[in-house]
């Protein structure tokens, strides 16, 4: 909001409180869908670690919103739980690497489903997959909502760039790269949503679910 006010410092009243209003309205309803979003995720990984318990996506996302509580009431600000940095890191990690080890260990005979084929681009391409697929990215990219707060946290904020550009970005696309290209060569193009979805129940798949809920 800061940022509208400086822009139309210089303009009328009017376009001010349109510009600061259209913001305020556009900023709000993005954090609100991106932290519905988190919502629905940890709570789909409650329901994958415990996959033999009947019970709804809803329930598990309360479950997760109350396991989280206590985090957010202690935390004034991003740094005040560092540990969780850490946390967040390794189970991002383990999150993609768990499900593509139990690919490479069980092998192309086992993963690949009869039938799959291989395609730059899906002959059946609707819609609503493209928009499936879109979604996802920028459900992934979607950090900047949080830059503002980072940057005011950091001792240096000239050394943003460096973190946000020359780490985080080059870490990003390697895990994307990873998890896109094992994931199509053991899968095909029967490979389906997140990439622990496309393991079987068992172990692996409990680490994988485990990794996701207290990455998200």
């Amino acid at each position: 909001m800061g940022l509208v006010t400086a822009v139309f410092k210089n303009a009328p009243t009017g376009q001010r409180r349109l510009a600061t209003t259209v913001t305020g309205i556009c900023q709000y309803g993005f954090i609100f869908s991106i932290l519905g979003l988190y919502v629905l995720s940890f709570g789909k990984g409650l329901g994958m670690i415990f996959h033999d318990v009947h019970v709804c996506l809803p329930v598990w996302a309360l479950v997760g919103c109350a396991l989280i509580l206590p985090f957010c009431l202690t935390a004034r600000a991003m740094g005040t739980w560092k540990a969780l940095i850490w946390v967040n890191v390794f189970t991002i990690v383990g999150s993609i690497t768990i499900p593509l080890a139990d690919m490479i260990v069980r092998g192309v005979e086992e993963t690949r489903p009869a039938g799959s084929h291989f395609e730059a681009v899906a002959a059946d391409l609707t819609f609503d997959g493209a928009m499936s697929g879109l979604s996802t990215f920028t459900f992934a990219f979607t950090s900047q909502f949080m830059l503002v707060e980072i940057m005011s946290e950091m001792k240096d904020v000239r050394e943003l760039p460096k973190a946000y550009a020359g780490i985080s970005a080059p870490f990003q696309l390697v895990a994307f790269l990873l998890v896109g290209l094992v994931g199509y060569y053991y899968m095909g193009d029967s490979v389906h949503g997140m990439i622990a979805d496309n393991i079987p129940f068992g172990l692996a798949f409990r680490g994988a679910a485990g990794c996701l809920f207290v990455h998200i």
